[in-house]
């Protein structure tokens, strides 16, 4: 639910050997943002529907550390019901032409992307009613989907686009030379080659310190990054983060993510008790598998699908403790009489089946099976293309099974999320009165402190009943230049026109190397506009029993070596 949809592009840049001498001296270092993008100069174009196209175009609103910030509005207004809102578009705005953004671009921009035949939205979930030039009010059918209308959608130009003929929307001549309202604006390309854009003067906000962005398509990101060729890796995952860290020259921070969850089949006898889910849960080293990523110091251990980046987790997630874990299970009946090595209770053997989809599902698995081996429960390990597994988890066909978390409430609640009944069941058997109410009391909560008593009832309620396991965080990391100030890349992409270039690149001295962002806004002359704050990622905390639960040194299992042998010891780091 507190999801967002956020960028997918690599960004990057550098210079530019086929420019001329004048473009040359243009991308100097100290007055150029030098960016990259792997395609070509239709960057610009809704084909893709990424972020990077917020240099030119602006949203309605956008993120910022205490909430939404009006961006192409200045008002908005919420009633009550959470189903309506009402926006005033701002009256500096202008398209770079300079001709006024008007409710007439609104209008005209939602029938192009929503209607056939383009339809480069999907289904229109609202309705639109405009009220004056400036002013306008849309009614959404569903309230889950108008922050992602109030952060994705962007609009165009009508005077410039109602002449074109829609049936050649994806090839309009206009994405590659756009005509737009954001910070930047539109110079001139060379095919295939590079994108110039400047601050445009006119930009109704305190305007960009940087005067000159360049954009450079096709090579390779990572290595014009490591060779200084470019200043700002924006889509670089969290497990790239061990190729940059040592790099005195670079600085990174996370942002967006998601969670990797094993589910749990609640209708299966040997699952349907929290205290049995708990106990499997205790016996897997999740610490451990962040570590093998490189990742132990910069995400957390979670119990339940929170904002991780933004807030500390609510308190101690559920320990490491196989002892514990086995005491747990015989308490529940559970015993190995044959002595075989595997848990018998009521005849029946505690086993079953873990479906995966990808490689790195795998590798993770194969670390959960040696682990639950040790407590005397018997996995087996079931491959399975992606969209099979999602056919077996929707129709509860399934003992447990890997999944990202981006749609954990889909498989946690049901269709009871979809009809807004809480009457239908569980797609994983869960008696989900409880996540139900909170998720769907989140939904109309527009408070400021909303999201934070949202996460601290999400988790009191996953570490009570344990409907699934979260096995690990990820994230996404922006990777850039110690000499960039500015970058705010809240839940998405970082807002190019509140950064500025400074030469100090000293490290960061309070232990917060690779976590931290300075978020001063500053205008063109380089002197702060306002204090935003400063993100730190919290310190994970103490993972309860975990140091003295641990087994011996020898017998760690790392996670990345198991598919050679299940049994194969890592040594520890220092």
């Amino acid at each position: 639910m507190k999801t967002a949809r956020s960028a997918w592009i690599l960004l990057a840049s550098g210079l530019l050997s086929a420019c001329s001498p004048a473009d040359r001296l243009e991308t100097d270092r100290d007055a150029t943002l030098k960016l990259y993008y792997p395609h070509n100069e239709t960057v610009f174009s809704p084909a893709d529907w990424v972020s990077f196209r917020q240099l030119v175009f602006v949203t309605l609103l956008r993120r910022g550390p205490d909430g939404p910030e009006g961006w192409l509005v200045d008002e908005w207004s919420l009633s009550e019901d959470g189903h309506t809102s009402t926006y005033h578009l701002r009256e500096n705005a202008f398209w770079h032409d300079g001709v006024p953004v008007t409710t007439d671009d609104i209008e005209y921009s939602l029938d192009l992307i929503y209607n056939p035949p383009v339809r480069a939205a999907g289904r229109r979930r609202f309705d639109l009613q405009v009220l004056d030039d400036k002013t306008f009010r849309i009614r959404y059918d569903d309230v889950r989907t108008r922050r992602s209308f109030e952060y994705d959608v962007i609009c165009f130009p009508k005077h410039q686009l109602e002449v074109l003929d829609r049936e050649g929307f994806w090839y309009w001549d206009f994405w590659k030379r756009p005509i737009g309202n954001g910070p930047f604006r539109y110079v001139h390309h060379i095919p295939e080659v590079m994108t110039k854009l400047a601050a445009d003067p006119q930009y109704f906000l305190p305007g960009p310190a940087v005067d000159t962005v360049m954009i450079r398509y096709g090579g390779v990101v990572m290595m014009e990054l490591l060779a200084g060729n470019v200043d700002v890796h924006v889509w670089a995952s969290a497990d790239e983060l061990p190729k940059f860290r040592h790099n005195p020259r670079l600085d990174h921070a996370l942002y967006g993510g998601s969670v990797s969850i094993l589910y749990w089949n609640h209708r299966r006898p040997f699952l349907r008790e929290a205290e049995a889910r708990r106990a499997l849960t205790m016996a897997i080293d999740r610490v451990s598998m962040l570590e093998a990523r490189d990742l132990d110091e910069a995400l957390p251990v979670l119990d339940a699908p929170i904002d991780f980046l933004y807030r500390s987790p609510p308190s101690a997630p559920i320990p490491f403790d196989p002892g514990q874990a086995t005491r747990i299970l015989g308490e529940l009946g559970w015993a190995d009489s044959d002595g075989d090595g595997v848990l018998e209770r009521d005849g029946s053997d505690f086993r079953f089946e873990f479906l995966v989809w990808n490689k790195n599902q795998e590798d993770e698995a194969v670390f959960i099976q040696e682990s639950l081996r040790r407590i005397g429960v018997a996995v087996e390990i079931n491959t399975r293309i992606r969209t099979a597994v999602e056919d077996r988890l929707r129709t509860g066909d399934f003992d447990a099974a890997f999944h990202l978390g981006r749609d954990w409430e889909y498989l946690t609640l049901g269709e009871s999320i979809e009809f807004e009944d809480p009457s239908r069941p569980s797609l994983i058997g869960y008696d989900h009165a409880d996540l139900y109410e909170a998720v769907f009391a989140s939904l109309y909560d527009f408070a400021d402190d909303a999201d934070a008593r949202f996460d601290e009832r999400l988790w009191e309620i996953f570490q009570r009943d344990v409907p699934v396991t979260v096995l690990g965080p990820s994230a996404t990391a922006v990777v850039f230049d110690r000499r960039l100030r500015g970058l705010k890349p809240f839940r998405g992409f970082p807002f190019m026109d509140q950064v500025w270039i400074e030469e100090d690149t000293a490290r960061s001295t309070d232990g917060t190397h690779g976590h931290w962002l300075d978020y001063r806004r500053r205008s063109r002359t380089g002197q702060p506009d306002r204090r935003l704050g400063v993100l730190r990622h919290p310190d994970r905390p103490h993972v309860g029993g975990r140091e003295d639960a641990r087994p011996p040194l020898g017998e760690l299992v790392r996670a990345t070596d198991l598919r050679a042998a299940a049994g194969q010891q890592r040594r520890r780091r220092p």
